[in-house]
Protein backbone atom coordinates (compact mmCIF):
# COMPACT_ATOMS: atom_id res chain seq x y z
CA UNK A 1 0.00 0.00 0.00
CA UNK A 2 2.87 2.38 0.74
CA UNK A 3 4.28 2.19 -2.78
CA UNK A 4 0.96 2.08 -4.61
CA UNK A 5 -0.39 4.92 -2.48
CA UNK A 6 2.05 7.34 -4.08
CA UNK A 7 -0.42 7.97 -6.88
CA UNK A 8 -2.63 9.68 -4.28
CA UNK A 9 0.06 12.21 -3.36
CA UNK A 10 -1.23 15.79 -3.90
CA UNK A 11 0.73 17.98 -6.29
CA UNK A 12 1.62 20.44 -3.55
CA UNK A 13 1.87 20.14 0.20
CA UNK A 14 0.07 22.67 2.36
CA UNK A 15 2.43 24.42 4.74
CA UNK A 16 2.25 22.59 8.07
CA UNK A 17 -0.94 20.97 6.85
CA UNK A 18 -2.68 18.56 9.25
CA UNK A 19 -0.14 19.08 12.02
CA UNK A 20 -1.15 18.49 15.62
CA UNK A 21 0.72 19.32 18.79
CA UNK A 22 2.84 16.45 19.99
CA UNK A 23 6.29 14.94 19.50
CA UNK A 24 7.70 15.59 16.06
CA UNK A 25 7.40 12.17 14.49
CA UNK A 26 8.52 12.87 10.96
CA UNK A 27 11.68 14.55 9.76
CA UNK A 28 9.72 16.54 7.20
CA UNK A 29 8.44 18.76 10.02
CA UNK A 30 11.95 19.85 10.87
CA UNK A 31 12.80 20.42 7.22
CA UNK A 32 9.76 22.60 6.69
CA UNK A 33 10.43 24.69 9.78
CA UNK A 34 14.16 24.97 9.13
CA UNK A 35 13.40 26.48 5.72
CA UNK A 36 10.59 28.76 6.87
CA UNK A 37 11.98 32.29 6.72
CA UNK A 38 9.10 33.64 8.82
CA UNK A 39 10.33 31.63 11.79
CA UNK A 40 13.92 32.84 11.50
CA UNK A 41 13.49 36.56 10.81
CA UNK A 42 13.84 39.09 13.66
CA UNK A 43 13.86 36.33 16.28
CA UNK A 44 16.08 35.87 19.32
CA UNK A 45 18.95 33.50 18.59
CA UNK A 46 19.90 30.45 20.65
CA UNK A 47 22.65 27.92 20.35
CA UNK A 48 21.76 24.39 19.23
CA UNK A 49 20.64 22.33 22.19
CA UNK A 50 19.73 25.38 24.25
CA UNK A 51 17.00 24.77 26.83
CA UNK A 52 15.72 28.32 26.52
CA UNK A 53 13.29 27.70 23.64
CA UNK A 54 11.79 24.70 25.42
CA UNK A 55 11.30 26.74 28.60
CA UNK A 56 9.42 29.51 26.80
CA UNK A 57 5.77 28.69 27.51
CA UNK A 58 3.62 28.93 24.43
CA UNK A 59 6.35 30.67 22.46
CA UNK A 60 7.14 29.85 18.87
CA UNK A 61 10.29 31.93 18.76
CA UNK A 62 13.83 30.75 18.02
CA UNK A 63 15.68 27.56 18.76
CA UNK A 64 16.28 24.44 16.70
CA UNK A 65 14.40 21.92 18.86
CA UNK A 66 10.66 22.56 18.82
CA UNK A 67 8.79 19.39 19.81
CA UNK A 68 5.23 20.69 19.61
CA UNK A 69 4.20 19.45 16.20
CA UNK A 70 3.03 16.12 14.90
CA UNK A 71 2.34 15.60 11.23
CA UNK A 72 0.72 12.55 9.67
CA UNK A 73 2.87 11.06 6.90
CA UNK A 74 2.15 11.96 3.31
CA UNK A 75 1.97 9.26 0.63
CA UNK A 76 5.43 10.12 -0.72
CA UNK A 77 6.93 9.81 2.76
CA UNK A 78 5.38 6.38 3.26
CA UNK A 79 6.61 5.30 -0.17
CA UNK A 80 10.08 6.64 0.64
CA UNK A 81 10.15 4.53 3.78
CA UNK A 82 9.02 1.50 1.79
CA UNK A 83 12.07 1.85 -0.47
CA UNK A 84 14.34 1.59 2.56
CA UNK A 85 12.30 -1.38 3.80
CA UNK A 86 12.61 -3.17 0.45
CA UNK A 87 16.36 -2.62 0.57
CA UNK A 88 16.51 -4.18 4.03
CA UNK A 89 14.32 -7.14 3.04
CA UNK A 90 16.52 -7.82 0.03
CA UNK A 91 19.28 -9.00 2.38
CA UNK A 92 17.12 -12.02 3.29
CA UNK A 93 17.62 -14.75 0.70
CA UNK A 94 14.27 -16.31 1.55
CA UNK A 95 12.56 -13.08 0.44
CA UNK A 96 14.39 -12.60 -2.86
CA UNK A 97 11.40 -13.70 -4.93
CA UNK A 98 9.05 -11.45 -2.96
CA UNK A 99 11.34 -8.44 -3.26
CA UNK A 100 11.86 -9.10 -6.96
CA UNK A 101 8.09 -9.09 -7.46
CA UNK A 102 7.93 -5.65 -5.80
CA UNK A 103 10.38 -4.04 -8.22
CA UNK A 104 7.81 -3.33 -10.98
CA UNK A 105 5.67 -1.49 -8.41
CA UNK A 106 8.70 0.49 -7.29
CA UNK A 107 9.60 1.39 -10.87
CA UNK A 108 6.03 2.50 -11.56
CA UNK A 109 6.05 4.68 -8.45
CA UNK A 110 9.34 6.24 -9.56
CA UNK A 111 7.72 7.24 -12.85
CA UNK A 112 5.27 9.58 -11.09
CA UNK A 113 6.41 13.19 -11.30
CA UNK A 114 3.18 15.03 -10.55
CA UNK A 115 4.10 16.11 -7.01
CA UNK A 116 6.74 18.55 -5.74
CA UNK A 117 8.69 16.05 -3.65
CA UNK A 118 9.16 13.49 -6.43
CA UNK A 119 12.86 14.41 -6.67
CA UNK A 120 13.31 13.43 -3.02
CA UNK A 121 11.68 10.07 -3.65
CA UNK A 122 13.82 9.53 -6.75
CA UNK A 123 16.94 10.33 -4.76
CA UNK A 124 16.09 7.52 -2.36
CA UNK A 125 15.33 5.10 -5.20
CA UNK A 126 18.65 5.87 -6.92
CA UNK A 127 20.56 5.46 -3.67
CA UNK A 128 18.95 2.15 -2.74
CA UNK A 129 18.63 0.51 -6.15
CA UNK A 130 22.29 -0.61 -6.33
CA UNK A 131 22.02 -2.01 -2.81
CA UNK A 132 18.89 -3.94 -3.77
CA UNK A 133 20.58 -5.21 -6.94
CA UNK A 134 23.65 -6.45 -5.09
CA UNK A 135 21.57 -8.13 -2.39
CA UNK A 136 19.23 -9.87 -4.84
CA UNK A 137 21.95 -10.85 -7.26
CA UNK A 138 21.86 -10.73 -11.05
CA UNK A 139 19.37 -13.58 -11.38
CA UNK A 140 16.58 -11.69 -9.61
CA UNK A 141 17.51 -8.13 -10.52
CA UNK A 142 18.46 -8.17 -14.21
CA UNK A 143 14.92 -8.97 -15.47
CA UNK A 144 13.79 -5.65 -13.96
CA UNK A 145 16.78 -3.49 -14.91
CA UNK A 146 15.17 -1.70 -17.86
CA UNK A 147 12.15 -0.76 -15.78
CA UNK A 148 14.30 1.74 -13.89
CA UNK A 149 16.14 3.38 -16.81
CA UNK A 150 13.58 6.14 -17.32
CA UNK A 151 13.63 7.23 -13.68
CA UNK A 152 17.44 7.05 -13.44
CA UNK A 153 18.08 9.12 -16.56
CA UNK A 154 15.30 11.53 -15.64
CA UNK A 155 16.98 11.99 -12.26
CA UNK A 156 20.46 12.51 -13.67
CA UNK A 157 19.20 15.44 -15.75
CA UNK A 158 16.97 17.07 -13.12
CA UNK A 159 17.79 20.39 -11.46
CA UNK A 160 18.04 18.92 -7.97
CA UNK A 161 21.76 18.41 -7.31
CA UNK A 162 21.31 15.67 -4.71
CA UNK A 163 19.00 13.66 -6.93
CA UNK A 164 21.23 14.08 -9.98
CA UNK A 165 24.26 13.00 -7.95
CA UNK A 166 22.41 9.95 -6.60
CA UNK A 167 21.45 8.95 -10.15
CA UNK A 168 25.03 9.37 -11.33
CA UNK A 169 26.37 7.15 -8.57
CA UNK A 170 23.54 4.67 -9.21
CA UNK A 171 24.70 4.23 -12.81
CA UNK A 172 28.31 3.86 -11.72
CA UNK A 173 27.44 1.17 -9.18
CA UNK A 174 25.15 -0.70 -11.57
CA UNK A 175 27.91 -0.61 -14.17
CA UNK A 176 30.37 -2.09 -11.70
CA UNK A 177 27.84 -4.73 -10.63
CA UNK A 178 26.60 -5.81 -14.06
CA UNK A 179 29.63 -4.94 -16.15
CA UNK A 180 30.00 -1.76 -18.27
CA UNK A 181 29.34 -3.52 -21.58
CA UNK A 182 26.20 -5.24 -20.31
CA UNK A 183 24.76 -2.02 -18.91
CA UNK A 184 25.63 -0.12 -22.07
CA UNK A 185 24.01 -2.79 -24.23
CA UNK A 186 20.83 -2.80 -22.17
CA UNK A 187 20.63 1.00 -22.27
CA UNK A 188 21.19 1.11 -26.04
CA UNK A 189 18.50 -1.50 -26.61
CA UNK A 190 16.04 0.30 -24.34
CA UNK A 191 16.60 3.86 -25.53
CA UNK A 192 19.62 4.80 -27.67
CA UNK A 193 19.20 8.45 -26.69
CA UNK A 194 20.26 7.57 -23.15
CA UNK A 195 23.68 6.40 -24.37
CA UNK A 196 25.06 9.94 -24.50
CA UNK A 197 24.13 10.50 -20.86
CA UNK A 198 25.62 7.14 -19.90
CA UNK A 199 28.90 7.93 -21.66
CA UNK A 200 29.09 11.38 -20.08
CA UNK A 201 28.52 9.87 -16.66
CA UNK A 202 31.51 7.56 -17.05
CA UNK A 203 33.81 10.56 -16.62
CA UNK A 204 32.29 11.45 -13.24
CA UNK A 205 34.39 10.13 -10.38
CA UNK A 206 32.48 7.92 -7.92
CA UNK A 207 31.98 9.23 -4.41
Amino acid sequence: EGIEGLKNQPETTEKYGNMDKGPATYSVVKKLRDNDMELHTDKQMYSCGSLAPKMMKGSRGGGCMDHKFRKPPEPWELADGCVHLIAELSHNQELHTTVSDLLPLLAKAASLHHYNHHVNFLETVCKQLPNIAKSLGKRYFKPHLEEFFDCIFYSITCDNALTASAASQCLNQLSAFLGPSILRGRVEQFNPRYLELLKANQFIAPL
